[in-house]
């Protein structure tokens, strides 16, 4: 306000009651003065700046008033004034941009609620600051997804086009589409969530924990999930909230991890009281039985020797039914038993996939999709696998935990449709087929290999034990060495024998001024290193490393490189500037065949040292040459002062010896002498006060030097 001349006063008063927004721009462009109902748009400095640079390029000889029509459909109008001040007036487009109230748009507010425009009053650095909302203009570069929700057709949905967009929505969108984490935005109240969003909409944050959720992404099957939800309301410009931020945490992998461990445990405690396998089986299946989502249906199948009706023909071994879960035992997909020894090539759905296992001893997979999961597997009990159609089964084959693994049992269970078969999935299948497989294992050895095999079962737990806790240990010791390296002063490296780095702190990358990615490609030969190392060190680095790989011997070594030292003098506040120096200390890692396996150590940023010596040898030099000098004037100053000394002594000399040698009389005190004498009396005299003016002109010459060396001369010029 104060910057606007006295002459356009009056106009600001007119302006500061007129309803359409308006502003009063200065002659290099800058807006010094803006109304109520100009700040009350949703329009930034930038995009203001931009209305002006069109409508500056819109000039057209002496025209005094022009129009333009912007990108959010407000038609503005500029009027020139004197000395290059002109005005800007929307007018048009202005009265709908206040009018929805909801997540889209802001509330029409009063004039003083509505948020103040910062003043930028031309400052470089807000000119030069970067543009970040990608939501009202378009930017190079934007990531694929985020150039995806751009792109996307807002028009159609109910929160509108993304002109229209409210400040606190924009913030929202650009602060969600930077975070890493998964977030959402909800602009109602979302069915499933109803009474959580109706808490968080009255203003009440809302934490839910490991809450499922039903997912189903494009071109996939519907996926049973678990997040952690915060709920957090989006306050508008009125003080009411206007949308709700949801930021979640996805917890499926800890949910599922501890259902399936509970799974584990139950199983175990129940067949752990099995000693024959006509036991093991329906335990086994007790077990199991609580896990309807990851086990939907299981069939167990013991193998026995199926006793021929002739004496002719060969044993054989044979299928027989020893229960079911999730499934009815009457299935008519399920036989009762079936012979190994028949349809090796050509068995009919479930007994083919039986048959695989049986000749493989591996678990095989069965699918809807392909056809090798028969349709009548793929429904379980009701109030298993979320009633959902079941896509995939494993057959899994049970055998001994010995040398010859003989098989015992074959166990068919169909697996969850909400959850993918993936790595971890197969582990839970196979901890809990290797829980029946050792107990079963158990029960058919002989009593001493029973025995025998407890206790090197119970030693391999304690030594798995042991590695697990070592191994915990080393883990530990690790990360407390890592933390060390990462935190301490110094660059710590390690590199193998042929030159790979094997670990680096942050500490060593910044001294060479490189990242982990420039510095995995380095190798010790030299070439990789020219555009680091000093020309003249570079050989003498390449052999310190040729030295520990021969000699096997510590070395320390220090060397330049090709970057510059800078700094800053503590005491003087002068930028100091030189050669980058480091102090290398390495040694070798010998293994057990002699040769060296790795070589690690220190570097050490020495600048500052040699930079301090460089510093005193030059001050030594200086002081030395100063004494030189010192010595050089006092001599020359002596010489000089001894000339005229010399020359007084004799003139005094010569005085004393021609009054002594006169034969007059001194009468009263005066003497008279002839006038030849008189004269040589004279002239010597003139010369004494000659050499004594010279020998004052030494004098005072030195003294104003020392003057001049302690600042203590004063120059000024004569009046």
């Amino acid at each position: 306000m104060d910057d606007i001349p006295v002459e356009l006063r009056g106009l600001v008063t007119y302006l500061d009651s007129d309803d359409r927004p308006s502003a009063i721009v200065s002659g290099a462009g800058v807006v010094a003065y803006r109304n109520a109902s100009f700040k009350g748009l949703p329009l930034l400095e930038h995009e203001a700046q931009l209305i002006l640079d069109r409508l500056r390029r819109a000039d057209e000889g002496d025209k005094q008033v022009q129009k333009i029509v912007a990108d959010d459909g407000r038609t503005w109008k500029r009027a020139h004034l004197l000395n290059g001040w002109t005005t800007l007036v929307c007018v048009g487009g202005y009265e709908d941009q206040t009018q929805d109230a909801g997540i889209g748009l802001e509330p029409d507010l009063p004039s003083e609620t509505k948020p103040e425009i910062p003043e930028t009053n031309g400052s470089p650095m807000l000119a030069k600051s970067e543009y970040f909302d990608w939501t009202r203009l378009a930017a190079a570069g934007l990531p694929p997804w985020t150039q995806y929700i751009r792109d996307f057709d807002w028009a159609s949905t109910p929160v509108g086009p993304m002109q229209t967009w409210s400040l606190h929505l924009r913030s929202v969108v650009v602060y969600m589409m930077n975070n890493p984490q998964p977030r959402l935005v909800v602009w109602d109240i979302y069915e499933g969530l109803r009474p959580y969003f109706e808490q968080a909409w009255r203003g009440n944050p809302v934490t839910l924990k490991e809450l499922p959720v039903m997912m189903q992404r494009e071109g996939s099957a519907v996926e049973e999930k678990h997040f952690d939800f915060s709920l957090l309301p989006i306050v508008g410009q009125d003080g009411h909230p206007i949308g709700i931020l949801d930021e979640l945490v996805d917890t499926t992998q800890a949910v599922r991890g501890r259902r399936r461990r509970d799974s584990v445990r139950n199983v175990g405690q129940m067949i752990s009281s099995a000693t024959t396998l006509k036991q093991l089986w329906p335990a086994f299946l007790t077990g199991l039985e609580p896990a309807v989502v990851d086990a939907p249906y299981a069939v167990l199948y013991s193998i026995q020797d199926d006793v021929p009706e002739t004496q002719a023909e060969a044993t054989q071994k044979k299928c027989v039914l020893e229960g079911t879960v999730g499934i009815g035992a009457d299935h008519a997909t399920l036989p009762p038993e079936f012979s190994l020894g028949m349809h090796l090539n050509t068995g009919p759905g479930l007994i083919k996939a039986c048959l695989q296992a049986w000749q493989t001893g591996e678990p095989i997979t069965l699918h809807s999709t392909d056809g090798s999961l028969p349709p009548s597997l793929t429904s379980a009990n009701p109030g298993r696998a979320f009633d959902e159609e079941i896509r995939t089964a494993i057959v899994a084959p049970i055998t001994t935990a010995v040398a010859d693994e003989e098989m015992l049992g074959i166990l068919v269970m169909g697996l969850s449709p909400r959850s993918p078969y993936d790595e971890e999935y197969k582990l839970w299948t196979h901890i809990v087929s290797d829980l029946v497989r050792k107990t079963a294992t158990l029960i058919v050895l002989p009593e001493e290999q029973r025995r025998a095999q407890k206790i090197a079962n119970e030693l391999n737990d304690s030594l798995a034990q042991q590695l697990r806790v070592t191994t915990l240990q080393a883990e530990r010791s690790e990360g407390k060495f890592r933390r060390m390296a990462e935190s301490a002063p110094q660059g710590m490296y390690m590199f193998d024998a042929e030159g790979k780095t094997l670990h680096v702190n942050d500490r060593y990358l910044a001294m060479l001024g490189e990242t982990r990615e420039q510095h995995a490609t380095r190798r010790p030969d030299g070439d990789d290193w020219r555009d680091q190392v000093h020309p003249e060190d570079l050989d003498r680095f390449i052999q310190s490393w040729d030295i520990i790989m021969q000699k096997k011997t510590p070395i320390t070594i220090e060397y330049r490189l090709k970057k510059p030292w800078k700094s800053v003098d503590d005491t003087t506040g002068q930028d100091l500037e030189g050669e980058t120096w480091l102090l290398a200390n390495a040694f070798p890692d010998i293994g057990a065949d002699g040769e060296v396996i790795a070589v690690m150590g220190w570097l050490t940023d020495v600048s500052h040292r040699r930079m301090a010596e460089k510093l005193l040898a030059q001050r030594l030099n200086d002081a030395l040459e100063n004494k030189r000098q010192t010595e050089a004037f006092i001599d020359m100053t002596s010489h000089e002062m001894r000339n005229p000394l010399s020359a007084i002594l004799q003139s005094a000399d010569s005085i004393v010896s021609t009054l002594t040698a006169t034969v007059m009389p001194i009468v009263g005190g005066n003497v008279s002498v002839s006038s030849e004498t008189a004269d040589e009396i004279v002239d010597a005299a003139q010369t004494i006060i000659l050499c004594a003016q010279h020998q004052k002109r030494i004098v005072d010459d030195i003294l104003t030097l020392s003057k001049l060396d302690a600042s203590l001369l004063v120059i000024s010029p004569e009046k």
